[in-house]
């Protein structure tokens, strides 16, 4: 890492921690990047010369200027954002450290395939846009493992579930699906002599669309306010990515499962 990049992810840790914080001292910037106390008096004072508009000096110490409003990258919604997506080094992500800011990641499943290296066959081939032969386990009733022909295209978390997402060789036009990583139960090379008919490589993105939602009628007024923040409703509308529907209704609506789908897949759940 260059001199340049080093100094401008301080100059950011710096505004981030003062406006989290309310003041930065130089050990806050020795643990942040493992540097001597003589190198983080020298990232301090370039924080405070490249950003004079937001940041005082405070004896040895850096604090925000009075009435100073914090940039996008150390607001609110920045650190909401940054413990969203989770990760090491939280000090230096946000610019506090873990015992200022307990923070606990509930997860209630484990996404890894049952066998070893299908996670790995999958990544390969979506680095080298190849074709993958899987079995897949679908949750319809009575229904077994299927081979299917697919083109992944990339990785998708959905809330703590990741997916893979591919397009479908054997369907007419080659859509996009999304394939459960766990239900994955084989993932093997497949060398094509021919693609198939229509088959274009497409991008992973995928359209966003408006659906129409209503909100439950014994939810308060205030009630009804904070949920329709919560989930971005505008007009009686929601915007969603196009794949993003199913999983969306499945949780937040009580619109019922296709009929031959199982689900819920517990019977029963009791604490005992």
């Amino acid at each position: 890492m260059n001199k340049s990049t080093i100094n401008d992810k301080a100059v950011e840790f710096i505004v981030k921690r003062a406006f989290r914080a309310g003041v930065v001292t130089r050990i806050d910037v020795v643990n942040a990047f493992a540097v001597s106390p003589a190198t983080a008096s020298r990232m301090m004072a370039e924080a405070l010369a490249r950003r004079g508009n937001l940041l005082e000096r405070n004896g040895q110490k850096v604090a925000p200027r009075l009435l100073a409003e914090a940039p996008p990258y150390a607001s609110e919604a920045s650190l909401l954002e940054t413990l969203d997506a989770g990760g090491n080094d939280l000090l230096l992500r946000v610019g506090l450290y873990s015992h200022e800011l307990p923070v606990v990641y509930v997860c209630w499943t484990r996404s890894m395939p049952r066998k070893p290296g299908i996670l790995s066959t999958l990544i390969a081939a979506i680095r080298n846009e190849g074709f993958l032969r899987i079995v897949y386990l679908p949750m319809r009733a009575k229904e077994a493992p299927q081979r299917r022909l697919i083109a992944p295209l990339g990785l998708e978390r959905m809330n703590d579930q990741w997916r893979v997402v591919a397009q479908d060789l054997e369907k007419e036009n080659c859509p996009i699906r999304v394939f459960v990583l766990t239900r994955i139960l084989e993932a093997e090379k497949e060398a094509l002599k021919r693609r198939p008919s229509g088959f274009v490589h497409q991008h992973l993105s995928d359209a966003e669309v408006a659906v129409a939602v209503s909100l439950n009628p014994k939810l308060t007024p205030l009630q009804q306010e904070v949920v329709a923040a919560e989930l971005g409703i505008r007009e009686g509308k929601v915007r969603l990515a196009k794949r993003g529907i199913f999983e969306f209704k499945r949780r937040f609506s009580s619109e019922p499962a296709t009929p031959d789908a199982v689900w819920p897949p517990l019977e029963d759940c009791r604490e005992i």
